[in-house]
């Protein structure tokens, strides 16, 4: 059985550019996906961060996870991102 992939943006995907090269290549940075009775959602954080990258993925991801939460057919969530929600470095991404 073939193996699903699902490509997560980081900073290293965009080195200082756009995120284009990325979704031309892999499609859409953002994705929500169901495997086995768990959702997926996956974020754009190449600008190192949440905000950065796309401030209204932030209301999208709490429209998912409603949405989720409302699929009885959700028995759990996973959210993958490049760069974690809180930053404990100094740069604060």
């Amino acid at each position: 059985d073939a193996v699903p992939w699902h490509y997560v943006p980081g900073n290293h995907e965009v080195m200082g550019g756009s995120i284009a090269n990325f979704t031309k290549e892999f499609g859409a940075a953002e994705q929500t996906f169901d495997h086995k009775g768990t959702r997926f959602l996956t974020l754009d954080t190449s600008g190192l961060g949440l905000r950065v990258s796309d401030f209204a993925q932030l209301g999208r991801l709490r429209a998912a996870l409603d949405a989720a939460a409302k699929d009885r057919a959700v028995d759990s969530v996973v959210v993958v991102a490049h760069v974690p929600p809180r930053d404990p470095t100094p740069q604060k991404g």
